[in-house]
């Protein structure tokens, strides 16, 4: 079985998280940008949330596969 790996990304900054990493004048294109330098999937945390963000449609596909993963559906959706 393969190790777990954390998910890459900037180090988040204390209270503020990677918000100074998103430029908002460029909104999804900054966060193109930290694709492209941290990989095709990367994890930003934002004033203490976590937020994944994925590069390409394989790897929204992966994330989707519900053989591979457990999806708990609560509250609305349920």
């Amino acid at each position: 079985m393969v190790e777990a790996q954390p998910i890459p990304g900037p180090a988040p900054k204390p209270l503020v998280g990677n918000l100074r990493d998103v430029d908002p004048e460029l909104g999804a294109l900054s966060i193109a940008k930290l694709i492209q330098r941290y990989g095709e999937l990367i994890e930003l945390n934002f004033m203490g949330k976590q937020k994944l963000f994925a590069g390409s449609q394989r790897v929204v596909h992966e994330l989707s596969d519900q053989s591979r993963f457990t999806k708990v559906v609560t509250g609305a959706l349920e």
